[in-house]
């Protein structure tokens, strides 16, 4: 059951990171829609937490599906 549990928090992880990578990637395209200088955009701290909930994610997927499953008799 545990192992379930953190597989779930895992993906909920990896979704909540890819909205948020997507998201700053419009920011990003709608700035430079919007101005001729190129190069000069920032990502938002919320960017880069994205992509740490993107690899937190993975790796709590990751460790769950390494963990030895217990039988049941």
């Amino acid at each position: 059951m545990k192992q379930l549990r953190q597989t779930i928090f895992g993906a909920a992880l990896i979704l909540s990171g890819s909205i948020g990578i997507a998201l700053g990637n419009l920011e990003e395209t709608i700035y430079h829609s919007g101005t001729e200088s190129y190069g000069h955009f920032i990502q938002s701290p919320g960017y880069w937490m994205s992509w740490a909930f993107l690899f937190l994610g993975l790796a709590a997927v990751i460790t769950a599906a390494m963990k030895p499953k217990k039988k049941s008799r």
